[in-house]
Formats: structure tokens, sequence, C-alpha cells
């Protein structure tokens, strides 16, 4: 399967994401505790039979770990202060910061279309997800975990692009272990806020399928596409997930989706096939002798 329908599966399930965090009423903090604990325990289980490299390194796996639950940390917070819609148009900057990254340390090179499909694609996700516009008491503190958020997912792309370049661990490892150093970092966090609890009812097999779509399915696809597809490309791509969350949530909840929202998801589309189309070979680096 290539490497950017895999990306684009992958974005497609992490979309049902809110679908199931909105059937759970647990705070915030504590659904990504669960998902995050629940995905490791079954990733684990999955690849107990794979047989890491000899030369098994866990630098960026703990790194990922912990830019992934500062990411849902801020993104649930940026929803709940500012917004749904804004709260995910901010975290979606994530496209403008991979592909700085990707430009000034990758040697990515972004032709004058690819900003015009970025321009296009934050145009569609705002017209797809709203904007809210009654400011709350806290909205400016939402709007600063927004932006918080877009440059902890960036951060979280490419994290998972090193660790599973350098850790010598297949995919399933890999999510196995992010998931579990996440799921650490937020008991931690949980603990701190008081929030600790067991789930009730059917917010047990509301975490489950978070867990088994999301973090497993989805995340295990995205990160066995990360290495291949150039970054920039990679964030564009999943703003496939803002476009599927808007439209399961009118389906599923009868959130409104009139012209504006049908229009954005074209728009998002549109951009992205401009984006997987509007780029440059990256620059080929001369091998540093750490590697040989």
């Amino acid at each position: 399967m290539p490497s950017t329908l895999r990306l684009f599966l992958g974005a497609l399930c992490i979309g049902f994401a809110p679908v199931f965090v909105k059937l759970v009423t647990l705070p915030p903090s504590l659904i990504g505790f669960y998902r995050c604990l629940f995905a490791a325990s079954a990733l684990f289980v999955l690849s107990r039979g794979q047989r890491p490299s000899p030369r098994t390194k866990h630098a960026w796996v703990i790194a990922a770990g912990f830019v992934f639950a500062l990411d849902l940390y801020v993104w649930h917070r940026a929803v709940l202060f500012a917004g749904a819609g804004l709260g995910t148009i901010l975290g979606n900057t994530q496209v403008f910061y991979t592909s700085l990254f990707g430009l000034f340390f990758l040697g990515e090179r972004l032709r004058l279309r690819f900003w015009f499909a970025v321009a296009l694609a934050f145009a569609g996700v705002y017209l797809l997800v709203g904007f809210h516009s009654t400011p709350s008491e806290h909205y400016w503190a939402g709007v600063s975990f927004g932006i918080v958020t877009g440059i902890a997912y960036a951060l979280y792309i490419l994290c998972m692009r090193q660790a599973e370049a350098q850790s010598g661990l297949t995919s399933g490892q890999l999510l196995a272990e992010v998931s579990l150093v996440c799921a650490a970092v937020l008991f931690v966090v949980c603990v701190s806020e008081h929030s600790l609890r067991l789930p009730s009812g059917a917010e047990w097999g509301w975490l489950v399928a978070l867990a088994g779509v999301a973090q497993i399915a989805g995340w295990w696809l995205i990160s066995g596409s990360l290495r291949t597809v150039p970054v920039s490309q990679a964030g564009l791509i999943l703003l496939t997930q803002p476009t599927v969350a808007t439209l399961l949530g009118a389906l599923l909840f009868g959130e409104a989706l009139g012209l504006a929202q049908i229009s954005g998801a074209l728009l998002t589309f549109g951009a992205i096939y401009l984006g997987a189309t509007g780029r440059r070979p990256p620059v080929k680096l001369q091998p540093r002798i750490a590697d040989k």
C-alpha cells in the first residue's frame, strides 16, 4: 500500500477520536490516560512476537511519548476554553510548523503552490469547523492552548518520524512504548488534578473504541508512513482528521452541516491534493561521520 494512502487512512481513523471522546464524560486528562493505557496494553500483546533491532534506541521514543501527552493535554483544553472550531483550527497549524521544520532541518523544498495549498487548507478547515464567536472568560487561555497544540502536534509528528528511523523498533512496538510513556505522563497529571477514577458503564466500551480505532489503527498506519512521506506533505494530509470529525459530528450527533461546512470540506481535500503535488525533492545531504 502506498505510504500516502496509509497516511490518509490513518488520518481517517483518528478522525473518529473526537466522536468517542464526546461520548465519554470523564475529565479530559483522564480520557487521554485510559486511551493510552489501553492502547499500550493491546499493542504490547500484538507485537510480542516481533524482534526489535539489537541496537534499540529509546531517546526519540520517550520524546514522542512526552510530546504526545502534551498534545492531548493542551488540545482538550483549547476545545474547552476557546471552542471546538477554533481549538481544532489552531491545533492544525501544525501544517505550518511541520513545513518550516522540514524546510530548515530536513532539506525539503517547498514550491509557491504548496504555500497556496496551506492557505487554502486553513480556509477550508475554518469553514468546515466554524468559529467560536462568543468568547468566554477563559477565551484567551484557550487560544494560547490552541497555539501550543499546533506546536506539540508538529513536534509529535517529527519525533515519531525520527523514532521510527532510529529506534530499531517495529511499528507496533514503537506505538506501544510511546503510548506507555504518554499514559505515565498523563497519570501523573491526573494525580495532580485529583481526577483519577474508574470508568463506568458504557464509558469502558467507548474508551476501548477510542484506543483501538484512533490510537492503534490510526497511528499504526500513520507511524508506518511518516518515514517515507515528506514532513510537509504529511502535515497537510493529516488535515483530513478535522474534516472527518466534523462530518461524523453532523451524521451522528446532528451537528449543523450547511453550505459553508460542505464548501470547507471540498476546499480541504482540494488543498490536500495541491499540497501532495506542490513540493520539490529533498536536498541530498552528505552522510555524517556518525552514520558510517
